[in-house]
């Protein structure tokens, strides 16, 4: 296959390693983030085996698994603590675990890679529209930018700038788009437990009915050269337009009810002294 322009939007996980790929095998890459200085930031995330196999072929698992926290089980229970799921990865795999890991930290990873590869990453463009011309070598597209700029061509386009893309209307496929009406408050504290019990190896979910629900994941280190205390990740589900009700509400409140809910997680609570340290991703 000849060497082919390529214009990825997003410099997320997916346009990241996109480009990696890509300009490992010879096609010439140019990466456009929006966020003028993109930084290592966000909560938890659970890397399933498919991922660490990906991050392998990337050459980031030595790196994954040093900051992550291996995964072995997944729990989710009633608030009477009735187990709804609990699988084991061992029942797939002997040799097969998760990775709990602070977002921040694959960010950052795969950002280190790509200032290795011949990648052209454009910060503080953001992508709002294509243009597609007729060239000599076939079809391809400007990338138009919100100040309708234009960039490129590029032979071919990976749009992954998230859900909420303005893009994903610039095609004749039909669709239907729904925004998801619930979200997630997410907290990353320090993990106090002890590193020996199988708890911190156990992405743990109690949930009451169908509208409470918490989870813990151990989330290993955060990002950096230098190995950090251990972490986990608190998280607690919500609808979208609920937030600003939650916020009136009150910090204390809150923590009452997951408390109550989930005696465990008061260790994690403990930490949360402002509710400005509680995120909300939706």
């Amino acid at each position: 296959m000849r060497s082919l322009d390529v214009g990825i939007i997003g410099a997320g996980t997916a346009g990241g390693a996109a480009a990696l790929f890509l300009a490992r095998a010879g096609h010439r890459v140019t990466l456009y983030e929006r966020v003028p200085d993109p930084k290592p930031v966000g909560a938890g995330i659970t890397i399933q085996p498919t991922g660490l196999h990906v991050l392998g072929r990337l050459g980031l698992y030595p790196t994954i698994l040093a900051h992550g926290a291996r995964i072995d089980r997944l729990l989710c229970e009633s608030k009477s603590r009735r187990a709804l799921v609990d699988l084991s990865y061992k029942t797939v795999g002997d040799d097969l675990f998760g990775v709990g890991l602070h977002r921040g930290v694959l960010f950052e990873a795969l950002h280190v890679a790509l200032a290795r590869e011949p990648v052209t990453i454009r910060r503080g463009v953001e992508i709002v529209d294509l243009a597609r011309v007729e060239t000599e070598a076939g079809r391809a597209s400007w990338f138009v930018d919100a100040h309708r700029d234009r960039h490129g061509p590029h032979e071919l386009v990976i749009v992954a700038d998230g859900a909420r893309s303005q893009l994903r209307d610039d095609t004749g496929t039909s669709k239907r788009i729904t925004p998801y009406p619930w979200g997630a408050l997410w907290f990353v504290g320090k993990d106090r437990r002890d590193p020996a019990d199988d708890v911190t190896r156990t992405l743990h979910q109690v949930v009451d009915g169908n509208q409470r629900f918490l989870g813990m994941l151990p989330t290993g280190h955060g990002p950096g050269p230098v190995l950090g205390p251990r972490l986990v990740s608190l998280f607690w589900s919500i609808r979208c337009d609920r937030v600003e009700a939650w916020r009136a509400r009150g910090l204390a409140a809150w923590k009452e009810e997951l408390a109550a809910l989930a005696p465990e997680s008061v260790p994690v609570l403990e930490q949360i002294t402002s509710i400005d340290q509680v995120l909300f991703a939706g």
